[in-house]
């Protein structure tokens, strides 16, 4: 085939884009309504909630301690692996 585009290759894509089916099914409009549904997600909160029990530390998460201190505060160590709390508060 010629890497020159011709009226006959031109004839040929136009064939091709007719024959593909273009159906309009239920299936199709169920579809489209399911990938509408980001413009509804608010990922800025989602990324606040996920970090919330997390600490960052270079390319690394740790996850926090679940557990309250005695003045009502998070506690802010590190959890235990296995565990949602530090090995204080265990």
């Amino acid at each position: 085939m010629s890497s020159y585009y011709t009226r006959s290759t031109a004839r040929l894509q136009q064939e091709l884009s007719d024959t593909t089916p273009a159906y309009n099914t239920r299936f199709q409009n169920r579809l489209r309504k399911v990938l509408c549904v980001e413009d509804s997600i608010d990922f800025d909160e989602a990324s606040r909630l996920w970090n919330e029990n997390k600490r960052r530390d270079g390319q690394m998460y740790y996850y926090l301690c679940m557990a309250k201190n005695n003045t009502g505060n998070p506690c802010k160590k590190n959890s235990t692996e296995n565990s949602d709390c530090c090995q204080n508060h265990a």
